[in-house]
């Protein structure tokens, strides 16, 4: 006899190796209609340093499809100034961003202007020196910098 488990279980039991908060607070991020909830996970989440913790944070960041998500968790990021999150609020802000993910336009150079330090500022004035980059993400980079109150900024902009 075959037994198959429920997927939500499953997803669940992939979640339990390491806190017994963290399959919680992964419901809770991904459920919008507790905004307060969310954002209190999202935060702890960005706080956990375990490698399952990180894992949900940058799959949340990634999905631009569910804009709640995504600014819950670029708001933590920007509250606890935490800069392994860096690269993927990159990738967002390099991403096109149309419809209703418009909305995410802001939040990541907010958030990267507020864990800006020396390697961003590297990658952030190597994009700058691209010849072919647009006028909007140019300025974007640069609002970055300025607000990011780091000396390795000033010699870039």
């Amino acid at each position: 006899m075959h037994c198959s488990l429920p997927p939500v279980l499953l997803i669940l039991l992939s979640f339990a190796d390491s806190s017994p908060e963290l399959p919680r607070l992964r419901e809770q991020l991904f459920d919008s209609q507790r905004s307060r909830e969310q954002s209190q996970a999202a935060l702890l989440l960005v706080r956990d340093k375990s490698a399952r913790a990180e894992e949900i944070v940058r799959a949340g960041i990634a999905q631009t499809e569910a804009p709640d998500v995504f600014l819950a968790l670029a708001a933590a990021v920007r509250m606890t100034r935490d800069t392994r999150f860096g690269k993927e609020l990159i990738e967002v802000l390099d991403a096109p961003l149309t419809g209703p993910r418009a909305a995410l336009r802001q939040p990541p150079p907010e958030a990267l202007s507020a864990i800006a330090d020396p390697a961003l500022i590297d990658q952030l004035a190597k994009r700058l020196a691209d010849p072919k980059l647009d006028l909007v993400r140019k300025q974007t980079y640069l609002w970055v910098l300025g607000r990011s109150n780091v000396q390795a900024a000033v010699p870039v902009l």
